[in-house]
């Protein structure tokens, strides 16, 4: 449950709880309305669970309270997992507070009262079972696939082919393809648990969202199934333990640019240069593409040159001339000739002549 939590705090800032007659759902919403998630644990998962209706509509006992009181009960889920033996939750209908008791060892009870934010009706539209395209992979494959790809990366793009997945990092703007570094990494169709493509297509999604997802599915230790259609429809992330819970990440898709296109097989050899590029096997394509942003960057580069060179004709500036280097020496007289006296102008000219030698007595 604390690890749910976590992983719903990375979605949205409003934790929407609902309580049914043999279930309870947790849910998130992100801000902008691109990523919803869902956590539903059934009757199953609880050692006790006691559901009673209200007397009218009017007691309602889906609420919705703040994410970061929330996460003030479950700060860390490798501590809960130590300390804490079990975890009550009441709601009553018509209530004002969720009520959270923690029961840990020694006997030691922790309370928390999350006051009820006014709520609204939160339902997600969407579909999972009659889609072309279905993957089952391991969470731990696809964790270290990303660990390719940088940690500034917002945004990611899933490209399926009946024999092959790739993932590959999505720059909208091109220059910042052409400046940046373009990541790419396939997944063999034997990698996956299950493999079903019925439609080749992209997909692009957020980073952040899948991320979270990725850090539940790895601690529960279960597979992850992909459910999605093509670009511009959602794609339904799913994680489930069958019977006690099923989870449930939501993310909209770009849609897809004329240049993205995967229908290359139904594409004639007769069409434009561009057509019969883009009818190529996809691992040529993908070569093509990266050689094809690779020069322009060449020829910008050599523009700047020549642009440079004609300026340089027209106009021509006189270069500063180099800094005069004079030796500083801090005893200058130490790399001065030695003083001789022989060399003096007159010096054998005697003007006055020796005194008698002094007799001794």
């Amino acid at each position: 449950l604390g690890r749910a939590i976590h992983a719903l705090c990375r979605i949205g800032d409003e934790l929407y709880v609902e309580p049914e007659p043999s279930k309870l759902s947790f849910r998130a919403v992100s801000s902008s309305k691109s990523a919803y998630a869902s956590f539903t644990f059934f009757e199953s998962f609880f050692s006790c669970y006691k559901y009673e209706e209200g007397n009218s509509e009017e007691e309602d006992i889906t609420c919705k309270v703040s994410m970061k009181s929330c996460l003030a009960v479950f700060r860390s889920p490798a501590h809960l997992d130590k300390q804490v033996e079990s975890c009550q939750i009441k709601i009553e209908p018509g209530g004002v507070k969720l009520v959270f008791e923690l029961h840990c060892h020694h006997g030691t009870i922790k309370t928390h009262y999350l006051p009820i934010i006014e709520c609204e009706t939160l339902e997600a539209v969407y579909r999972k079972d009659s889609v072309p395209n279905c993957l089952v992979v391991q969470s731990k494959l696809l964790t270290f696939s990303l660990t390719n790809f940088q940690q500034s990366e917002t945004e990611l793009s899933l490209i399926v082919s009946p024999q092959k997945m790739l993932l590959r990092n999505y720059n909208e703007d091109d220059t910042a393809v052409k400046k940046g570094v373009r990541t790419e990494f396939c997944l063999e169709r034997g990698e996956f648990d299950h493999y079903s493509i019925g439609t080749d297509t992209s997909v692009t999604f957020c980073l952040k969202e899948f991320r979270a997802l990725l850090q539940f599915s790895e601690a529960v230790g279960l597979p992850i199934t992909a459910n999605f259609e093509t670009g511009g429809r959602p794609i339904v992330f799913v994680v489930t333990n069958s019977p006690t819970f099923e989870s449930n990440f939501v993310f909209a898709t770009l849609m897809p640019s004329a240049g993205n296109n995967m229908n290359n097989s139904q594409q004639s050899d007769t069409n434009t240069p561009e057509s019969s590029r883009n009818s190529a096997s996809f691992q040529e394509q993908c070569v093509i593409e990266n050689d094809s942003e690779s020069f322009p960057q060449l020829c910008i580069s050599e523009s700047i040159k020549d642009k440079q060179k004609d300026n340089g004709d027209e106009e021509t500036v006189p270069g500063t001339p180099p800094p005069q280097k004079k030796p500083r020496y801090l005893f200058s007289r130490c790399f001065q000739d030695t003083f001789n006296s022989q060399m003096l102008p007159g010096y054998n000219e005697v003007l006055a002549e020796d005194s008698d030698e002094e007799v001794r007595t």
